[in-house]
């Protein structure tokens, strides 16, 4: 979170209304790290997407565990039982091989966590029974995901406040942003699953291979950078970059500019 707050703060794209996530980056400012003008030999739209997909996951990993030090704590000197303890769950997230291994099926089914996963499932499901569609058919699996990730976009459009301050766009417009990358993730199933349909029957010795796996992650990568833009648009619009992710940031202290960010 400290880090990519740090690179935000520099990369205008996050703050300027309209602009593109494939404009060039602007000179290097005075006394910037040699570490982010490297990092500006890469791609614009790679390096932004990968930062946003980096604070995306440093703030949902950091929203489950915000009060794990406290309660391994109170566990450790008899106030909190293990059953209550979250140092004793499950982890919240899968092993990130199955990305390599099954791309974006892989990133959201097996890799990501699965907080809203009883939420968003269960109206899929009960379509697939009520239609008498077999659960493990391809059929079933399609309106499954299809309105697992509608859903979810429905319900990440909560993100944007009921009357947010902006000139630009309304609140509507911006939840439709949001819900738009989830809604996005839907038609990208679908290709993996016709090559990989296609390459089972051609070439199935391929997908065993390490190169196609590097391929996979090459195309997540590639396709979540033209679909993370989406949310962007929004959260730029309420100004959500305009504060420090953290109270407290280590990078911008050690730069001599200040320990508290709030």
């Amino acid at each position: 979170m400290d880090a990519t707050s740090s690179y935000i703060h520099v990369d205008p794209y996050f703050h300027v209304s309209n602009m593109s996530i494939d404009t060039p980056f602007p000179p290097p400012m005075p006394g910037m790290p040699t570490l982010l003008i490297i990092l500006r030999l890469l791609p614009p739209r790679l390096l932004r997407s990968g930062i946003l997909a980096g604070q995306i996951y440093g703030l949902v990993t950091s929203l489950f565990l915000f009060f794990t030090p406290l309660a391994v704590g109170l566990n450790a000197i008899g106030f909190l039982s293990d059953e209550w303890s979250p140092h004793t769950w499950p982890v919240f997230f899968g092993n990130f091989s199955a990305v390599g291994e099954r791309g974006l099926r892989g990133l959201w089914g097996s890799w990501w966590h699965h907080m809203n996963r009883q939420i968003t499932v269960i109206p899929g499901r009960s379509l697939i029974q009520a239609a008498g569609i077999p659960t493990s058919s391809t059929l079933g699996y399609v309106v499954l995901t299809a309105s697992t990730f509608f859903l979810s976009g429905i319900i990440h459009m909560g993100l944007i406040p009921p009357q947010p301050e902006t000139r630009l766009m309304s609140a509507n417009a911006m939840r439709i942003y949001v819900g738009a990358f989830f809604w996005a993730q839907i038609p990208a199933f679908g290709v993996e699953m016709l090559v990989s349909s296609i390459m089972a029957r051609v070439m199935p010795t391929v997908m065993h291979w390490k190169v196609t796996k590097l391929l996979v992650l090459v195309w997540v990568a590639g396709y979540l950078s033209l679909t993370l833009p989406l949310l962007t648009v929004p959260f730029r619009e309420i100004k959500y970059w305009h504060y420090w992710s953290v109270p407290v940031s280590l990078i911008r202290g050690l730069a001599g500019k200040g320990w508290v960010t709030w």
